[in-house]
Order: C-alpha cells, then sequence, then structure tokens
C-alpha cells in the first residue's frame, strides 16, 4: 500500500488518523512524511488564540514547520485559558472545549487546535523513523561487518525498517 496515493489531498486530521489506523512500517512512513508538503516560509509569528466553537477550519493539507506548530502550542498551553469562564454541565463536570480552540497565526492562516497538534505528531512521527533509520545504518555498517553471523543483524534491521515506529520490538 503506497500512502502517497492514499493520503493525496487529505486533511492533516484524516493523514494522522489513517496513519494510527493502518500502522505502516517505518520504511513507508518515514518515506512519505519526508515528503509531504510543508510550508516553509512564514514570515510572521504572531500567534491569537481565541475559543470558537462555530469555527469551521479549511482542509490543511500541509504542515506548518515544526517551531511554528511548537510555539503556538506553547503559548495555548502557558497562558490561554487562564482567568477564562469555563462552563458547566448539569451534572457539575466542565463541558470539554478542546475542539472549539482556534489560533490565527498572522499572514500564514487560522487553524484549530486539533490540527496543529496533527501536525506537531506528524513532525514527531518524521523524527522517530528518522532516528529508527539512523538506527538500522548504524546496525548495517557497524554491527554486520563485525559478527560472526551477520543474518541476525540483518534480519533485525529488516524487522526495524518493517515495523510500525511506536511497536514493541520482539
Amino acid at each position: 500500500m503506497k500512502l502517497r496515493g492514499l493520503l493525496r489531498d487529505k486533511d492533516i486530521c484524516d493523514v494522522v488518523a489513517t496513519i494510527l489506523e493502518i500502522k505502516p512500517g517505518v520504511n513507508e512512513l518515514g518515506s512519505y512524511l519526508a515528503i509531504m508538503l510543508y510550508k516553509t516560509k512564514t514570515p510572521a509569528k504572531v500567534f491569537r488564540w481565541r475559543v470558537d466553537p462555530d469555527f469551521i477550519p479549511e482542509r490543511i493539507r500541509y504542515r506548518l514547520p515544526e517551531s511554528v506548530v511548537s510555539d503556538a502550542l506553547e503559548k495555548l498551553h502557558s497562558g490561554l485559558a487562564k482567568d477564562e469562564e469555563i462552563e458547566i454541565d448539569s451534572e457539575g463536570e466542565q463541558v470539554p472545549a478542546e475542539d472549539t480552540f482556534v489560533v490565527a497565526i498572522e499572514k500564514v492562516g487560522e487553524f484549530k487546535r486539533v490540527q496543529l497538534e496533527g501536525m506537531q505528531w506528524l513532525w514527531n512521527m518524521q523524527a522517530v523513523c528518522r532516528n529508527a533509520v539512523l538506527c538500522s545504518t548504524w546496525l548495517s555498517r557497524n554491527v554486520k561487518p563485525n559478527v560472526e553471523d551477520p543474518a541476525r543483524p540483518q534480519a533485525t534491521l529488516l524487522h526495524l525498517l518493517e515495523t510500525w515506529p511506536k511497536e514493541t520490538l520482539g
């Protein structure tokens, strides 16, 4: 199965959900994430978070740069909800408003919190895949030539590259 064809023109949240559902191996996922579009130019980093339950996001088919995503989410976690009123339901429980947070990034666009969290998850998965490939390169270059039976490191290397990045190797 080719991720590029399957995920073409999908929203960032759909991309994350599909990847979590099919759980591709390191090679396939890393290859897809390496070519996935991301906006390289974000001239301003002025973030304005707001609560807007009626906001309908555009379909986002790209990632923002990792630093922009991290900065925007950090701003949300460090201060948006301070001194704001919260809504409580009839049971006395706070009504979840996670999907109502919207950020306006000057000269870039408006995004829901879940979209930014999806972008951050994809950046994290790309780093995990990159590290797995580096590990397999180390196995191939440093371990295989120095053991009596090179088949075992080779089998480990192949298993590593074909396994879902969050799966425990056994």
